[in-house]
């Protein structure tokens, strides 16, 4: 018995005089800072007809560096060449309609941002410059197509945007000489798929 307690006393001895010798003893070390990470976001724009129209900063339409609005001197899509785009707004004109008669035109839609889009095309109320003799609204016919879809990062929609206007059959002849106007409006909003971000190990 007495062996026993002389045995654990030389243990615990043993253990305590580790821990002191541990807590005294110096060791090497290294550290490695991993700084300047940077997360960009990325960008979401697009041309309509080839335009990018004349929108600002608070309309959310960047350039290519993501921070610089369109119609910059620097940095929009209007700088470089990868990104040829008159900031205009796309439109298109027709002239000799008569009752019965259509015309259409193809509105390509590029996505030039970084993110994938979805794409929804509304248009207003056709108006004429004699609203009194000959109300647009019930003169003429506005028809669209693919114009709602999903358009992925640097690609084209697919089918392109058209639009059909139509003078109704029933239009009379106070109908004669007026000029219609309807105005269209092309959205692209962040879709809920998106690539996942790139990551560069420099």
């Amino acid at each position: 018995m007495k062996k026993r307690s002389i045995l654990i006393s030389m243990l615990v001895i043993g253990v305590v005089a580790a821990l002191i010798a541990a807590a005294t003893t110096a060791t090497f070390s290294d550290q490695v800072t991993s700084s300047s990470n940077t997360f960009k976001a990325g960008t979401l724009y697009m041309s309509v007809d080839g335009a990018c129209g004349t929108r600002t900063a608070t309309a959310g339409q960047y350039g290519t560096d993501g921070t610089t609005p369109v119609g910059a001197t620097s940095g929009g899509l209007d700088a470089g060449p990868n990104n040829p785009c008159s900031l205009t707004t796309a439109h298109f004109t027709a002239t000799g309609m008569y009752p019965g008669a259509s015309v259409n035109h193809n509105y390509p839609v590029v996505n030039k941002g970084s993110l994938n889009g979805d794409l929804t095309v509304t248009n207003a109320t056709v108006t004429t410059d004699n609203e009194t003799a000959c109300p647009g609204a019930t003169n003429f016919t506005v028809a669209l197509t693919g114009a709602t879809q999903t358009i992925n990062a640097g690609q084209t929609a697919s089918p392109v945007p058209n639009v059909q206007v139509t003078m109704n059959q029933s239009a009379g002849n106070p109908c004669q000489g007026v000029t219609a106007t309807v105005n269209l409006n092309f959205h692209l909003v962040q879709s809920a798929t998106q690539p996942a971000p790139t990551v560069t190990i420099n």
